[in-house]
């Protein structure tokens, strides 16, 4: 930002200065937000001017426009103006398509997908989402479709599709961590977390949320740490563990100090009071869901709102408020049925029955549960299912009929049995995999071991070996220095000494050429690697015995002159050798054969 305002200030021309401040807008969003909207509200005017001059500046003004009416709509989503965010984005993407500006066009698609998902326009937003990564993927713009991929999920959990939500949070953690993306990876593990809660599944989806804190804090994402915790504090409310959830809900709040984070702080007020509610201290309860619903209002968050009106109904219930409840219940029903609020739905319906019955309207009561019972069915949370129950018993039992009250009591039962019996399977099942982990982890920690101290072994022989063959050299070359001078002292030899000194060379000779040193040296390679020899005739079966030990002693580092003397051959016959082997290899000038044969 500092750097922007130099250019700014070093700007003499007007439309140079506006086309600096398009190009910038939203990126500058994220860190002074109140200067953006300023700078934003300065240049627009200019845009549209330059806009309808003629060509060539026709072009450059169109984009600056279209890029200044995005950061705007960016700008009002941001405060929730989810309205006007939508106007600016529509008005620009045609913009954007008239240029065949085809990243912008995709960037803007998914942006108006968020803000039809704000607006809970579900089917537009996954429409808008498929569309956007569609595009982007087109525009090899990976981050930007794996973001579409975790939206695309997203909905499927705000419509209650669980199944498809987790296989595509799955899929979009996978593509994540394959190009190292951990910020989409942060996000889907969040998504995989929330349906895990949906389902009951607790253990996962603490994993999971942890899995995405541990990214958060290495990137020091101070505001998604918050989500995090917020989205932690969840599960513990699942459980129900309404203490260790209220702790989290505290943290997050503390945490999420952004201009953008009333929304979650609307969230974290409203989970604040649920959570009082299920310890049963209604006015704390009720103290907190006032505020949740006024923030939530405001930022226009009608899922929470919802959420916050169904929640406040069950204060008023346990205050004896009971027409204040009526209505409040009520009012939160009628807007997660215009916003098609599917996962709190149920549990609404629930809070409706029970104080239908307050008023003594059975049918109508057991209709309203009946209604709940039906909507958890389909999305398969059996929590609740095992809730409607339980308060069908109840009801029923207030009535007066013993018989239902049993029946819905033994139902009640029965999947309460049947929740703690996957609990218990799911934790053994846990258990069991972290055993087996921990198996493999200490095998895989024992097979390293034995490697190293193989490879340790493997080098110590093979420096033997290598030391062997240079004391048969040097023992070869000493009896051939001895050979040679006992050669030359038998020819000015008296004949009388003569023959002794001709027998002695003969001797000294045989000793230099013996073919026993060599034998043992080959035997010590044989045991220090049998399959050297072996795996290069099968690899490369035109190599001769003699070329084939050429290339075991190359392994070992020994040069052309120690071979020689090691082969009782001329370094001439050696250089020659190495050429045929070059050629059997077909190995090209530049490649280097030593190299070649320490890889095979």
């Amino acid at each position: 930002m500092p750097d922007l305002e130099k250019q700014l200030e070093e700007a003499t021309n007007p439309y140079e200065r506006m086309k600096l401040i398009a190009e910038s807008s939203e990126r500058f969003s994220f860190t002074d937000f109140d200067r953006a909207v300023e700078l934003v509200h300065e240049a627009l005017p200019l845009a549209r001017k330059r806009m309808k001059q003629p060509s060539p500046t026709m072009r450059e003004g169109q984009r600056a426009y279209a890029l200044l009416l995005r950061a705007s709509g960016f700008q009002c989503y941001s405060r929730s103006k989810f309205e006007q965010a939508r106007r600016n984005f529509e008005e620009a993407l045609p913009l954007f398509e008239h240029l065949n500006d085809r990243w912008d066009v995709a960037h803007t698609v998914q942006l108006l997908g968020g803000v039809a998902a704000s607006l809970c326009d579900y089917d537009k937003a996954l429409d808008l989402f498929k569309r956007s990564k569609q595009l982007l993927e087109e525009a090899e713009d990976h981050a930007g479709a794996l973001r579409s991929l975790n939206n695309i999920a997203g909905i499927y959990k705000r419509t209650g599709h669980h199944d498809e939500a987790f296989e595509h949070f799955s899929l979009a953690r996978r593509l994540a961590v394959s190009i190292g993306d951990t910020d989409s990876e942060a996000n889907a593990l969040i998504g995989m977390g929330m349906v895990q809660t949906d389902q009951g599944n607790f253990e996962n989806a603490l994993q999971s949320l942890l899995s995405c804190l541990a990214l958060r804090e290495a990137a020091g994402n101070r505001n998604g740490i918050a989500n995090v915790l917020l989205h932690i504090g969840n599960v513990f409310a699942s459980i129900p563990k309404y203490r260790e959830a209220i702790g989290y809900f505290e943290q997050s709040l503390a945490l999420d100090d952004t201009p953008g984070g009333m929304k979650s702080r609307g969230v974290c007020c409203v989970n604040l009071g649920t959570m009082y509610l299920g310890l049963g201290e209604l006015a704390e309860a009720r103290t907190w869901l006032e505020q949740g619903l006024v923030i939530s209002k405001g930022v226009e968050n009608l899922h929470c709102y919802s959420l916050g009106l169904a929640a406040l109904a069950e204060v008023l219930l346990g205050q004896n408020e009971i027409d204040n409840a009526l209505e409040c219940i009520h009012e939160a029903l009628d807007l997660m049925e215009r916003i098609n609020e599917r996962d709190g739905m149920a549990d609404a319906f629930l809070t409706l029955g029970h104080l239908q019955s307050q008023k003594g309207n059975l049918p109508t009561a057991t209709g309203s549960i009946d209604h709940a019972i039906e909507i958890a069915t389909t999305m398969g949370a059996k929590p609740v299912i095992r809730k409607a129950y339980e308060l069908l018993s109840k009801i029923y039992r207030d009535a007066g009929e013993p018989a239902k009250a049993l029946e819905y009591f033994e139902r009640y039962h029965a999947i309460n049995e049947e929740l703690l019996r996957t609990e218990v399977d799911r934790r053994v099942q846990t258990i069991a995999l972290k055993l087996e982990r921990e198996q493999a982890e200490q095998r895989e920690a024992l097979l390293r071991v034995e490697n190293e101290r193989i490879e340790r072994e493997l080098d110590l022989k093979t420096k033997h070996l290598a030391t062997m063959a240079m004391s048969i050299v040097q023992h070869s070359n000493f009896l051939n220095t001895i050979g040679k001078g006992i050669g030359e002292a038998a020819k000015k030899a008296p004949k009388t000494r003569k023959q002794p000194l001709d027998q002695l060379f003969r001797q000294v000779k045989q000793q230099a050429h013996s073919k026993d040193e060599w034998r043992v040296f080959e035997e010590q390679l044989n045991n220090l690697s049998p399959d050297v020899i072996a795996n290069l005739a099968k690899r490369f079966p035109e190599l001769t015995p003699t070329e084939l030990k050429i290339c075991a002693l190359m392994k070992l580092g020994l040069g052309s002159k120690e071979m020689a003397a090691l082969l009782s051959v001329s370094l001439r016959s050696i250089e020659t050798y190495r050429l045929r082997i070059r050629r059997k290899l077909k190995l090209e000038g530049e490649e280097n054969l030593m190299v070649f044969l320490l890889k095979t």
